[in-house]
């Protein structure tokens, strides 16, 4: 994951991205996007988010979405509408919860793993 320094005159944005299925999408995006002149990304695949510095004067925020489209997957700028699966308009992402499921509570997943283990011990 790169550090990112926010410097005078640039912005910061995070997108939402969705279509990814795994770290190597998000390895993809990541290398899109730092593509463009003036713009320092990391994105991270359990949080479906793209950190983004820019500077406005090299780069418009549209072109970040762009980009990211360009890629195969949808993000969409702050304040819009909400992103939807790379499948097309309103399909969901069947994905997402099972993503989150295994990746966005280890506790969760901690206590799946020990009540399959104690399964039929009883």
């Amino acid at each position: 994951m790169a550090i990112t320094v926010e410097t005078p005159g640039s912005e910061h944005v995070e997108l939402p991205i969705t279509g990814m299925t795994c770290a190597s999408c998000a390895n993809r995006i990541e290398r899109k996007l730092n593509k463009l002149d003036g713009v320092t990304a990391s994105v991270n695949y359990a949080t479906e988010r793209a950190t983004v510095d820019f500077d406005p004067a090299v780069v418009a925020p549209e072109r970040l979405v762009e980009q990211v489209e360009a890629a195969g997957y949808r993000a969409v700028l702050p304040g819009t509408a909400p992103a939807t699966s790379v499948d097309g308009p309103g399909e969901p992402d069947e994905l997402r919860p099972l993503r989150h499921y295994y990746l966005g509570d280890a506790e969760a997943a901690a206590r799946a793993a020990a009540a399959v283990a104690n399964q039929g011990k009883a």
